[in-house]
């Protein structure tokens, strides 16, 4: 029971009402500002860490671009290297893929080529190779001598023949001329 007139008794419940809202803008400032200086806080801290963070990548992309460039570069040669040599392979190709061809088609069975060897500039092909008979060797010869769209001038060492048996001969003649050039087209 209040025994305090109606009056003063409403002063003091506003009193205390006042009280109760001031400590609560208090407390509620007291927040916010340890909210603001916590965020502050963290901000400065990511601010460092971003800059630190960069500096390191910035320093690590250096050295490895010292190390990865010369590697890199390296391969970019033997690539470009590599084309270039396949480029000049495949100019040269066709023309010696039609010569190739016609001497693999007069070649008899189980004698083996064992080194072909052309001279672009003189049409000269030489063919050395392992013959188990002498009529082989003989048929190798006959061949290649009645392909006249492909050879001329075929040479007939007597020691391809000197021997029945295990025969190792060389045949030395010249591609037609134009072969080449009509491969190409």
């Amino acid at each position: 029971m209040n025994l305090l007139p109606k009056p003063k008794q409403q002063e003091l419940h506003y009193e205390q009402l006042l009280h109760s809202v001031i400590v609560a803008i208090v407390i509620s400032t007291v927040i916010m500002s340890l909210g603001i200086i916590a965020q502050l806080g963290v901000w400065t801290y990511f601010d460092r860490s971003q800059v630190t963070t960069m500096r390191s990548i910035k320093e690590l992309t250096q050295a490895i671009n010292k190390t990865e460039n010369a590697e890199l570069k390296k391969e970019i040669q033997l690539v470009n290297s590599q084309i270039k040599d396949f480029a000049n392979l495949s100019t040269a190709t066709p023309k010696w893929t039609v010569v190739l061809e016609a001497i693999a088609a007069q070649v008899p069975p189980d004698v083996t080529i064992a080194r072909i060897t052309a001279d672009e500039k003189t049409g000269k092909i030489d063919i050395a190779g392992y013959s188990p008979t002498r009529e082989q060797v003989i048929a190798l010869y006959n061949n290649i001598n009645s392909d006249q769209k492909h050879f001329k001038d075929i040479d007939y060492p007597l020691e391809n023949v000197s021997k029945p048996t295990e025969v190792q001969f060389k045949y030395s003649f010249f591609i037609q001329d134009g072969i080449l050039v009509e491969a190409i087209k």
